[in-house]
């Protein structure tokens, strides 16, 4: 894990630059930070690795317009209460996929989702998940032993 070390803005025990909200404490400014390229999970084996004291990590997009603080108390609970390493936010889709041809290639598109003589309709199919990013939340145990955010994993549509 590559850390860098940074100059403190505000003072030891500054939290220069949080914003408090109800039922939140900004953490303290801490001397280290990631990199640009750094994978989510990267990011979250350096909170593992900073707060020693923590088991559940969750990574939230702060610009998620549907994301209600239920979701989050939930998706905490299948943890915490149903044992799962992680649950993630998804969304259901209806949509067909096929496979992209090049083009001036010999092959033909090929649907990657479907039977089409079998088409069924939208309604009558169940769809398929697919991340959103919303929200992810996974036990500091996955993070640091299997390297990953998603293993035994919950989705959670919304």
């Amino acid at each position: 894990m590559r850390l860098k070390k940074l100059p403190n803005p505000g003072g030891p025990k500054s939290t220069a630059g949080a914003r408090k909200s109800p039922g939140t404490v900004p953490l303290p400014w801490r001397p280290y930070r990631s990199f640009s390229r750094t994978t989510q999970v990267g990011k979250s084996q350096i909170i593992v690795f900073l707060f020693t004291d923590v088991t559940v990590v969750c990574n939230i997009q702060a610009t998620s317009p549907c994301l209600h603080p239920s979701h989050l108390q939930e998706a905490l609970k299948k943890i915490t209460e149903e044992g799962f390493d992680s649950v993630f936010s998804v969304v259901r889709r209806h949509q067909f996929r096929w496979k992209e041809v090049r083009k001036r290639s010999d092959q033909s598109t090929q649907p990657e989702n479907l039977d089409p003589r079998n088409r069924p309709r939208r309604q009558d199919w169940d769809g398929e998940l697919y991340e959103n990013g919303s929200f992810y939340f996974a036990t500091t145990d996955l993070i640091m032993k299997k390297g990953c955010l998603q293993v035994n994993s919950q989705p959670m549509t919304f």
